[in-house]
């Protein structure tokens, strides 16, 4: 297995097993009240997403993260700025579009999810990066 595809799989890992924690977490007390209509129901009426357009979301961050993140922090963990960096691009992209696009999207919604979006890549990018550098001193 190359390097690359043990950092994409460590990442993706951290990854999803973060958002998940903080969608169950937070899903129905907040997601649920700020999306309202907004938002995909099943027939229960609970949020119900996509499942392809979800995994999507699980494939392309990880390679950002990995792409464009682990490797500056591997060298020094100075670099988690960069996982801040890109989750305010991803996640402000997103939802700043969202404010502007959408007539009921909810501030509170955009800033809210910007700032988780800039933790989520923050942590998964030092959780993998804690991964290959066990045994090797922190610079």
């Amino acid at each position: 297995m190359t390097a690359f595809l043990k950092h994409y799989l460590a990442v993706a890992l951290a990854l999803v097993v973060l958002d998940i924690a903080w969608l169950a977490a937070t899903m129905t007390r907040f997601y649920d009240g700020q999306l309202g209509a907004l938002a995909r129901r099943g027939p229960d009426g609970r949020l119900a997403g996509h499942i392809a357009p979800g995994l999507m979301v699980y494939l392309l961050l990880p390679l950002g993260i990995t792409l464009f993140v682990l490797p500056a922090v591997l060298k020094s963990r100075r670099e988690l700025w960069r996982g801040a960096a890109l989750g305010l691009v991803v996640y402000g992209t997103y939802d700043f579009t969202n404010l502007s696009l959408l007539k009921d999207w909810p501030v509170a919604m955009t800033l809210v999810d910007t700032i988780w979006g800039m933790v989520l890549c923050t942590l998964t990018a030092w959780i993998a990066a804690s991964i290959f550098t066990r045994g090797r001193a922190a610079r």
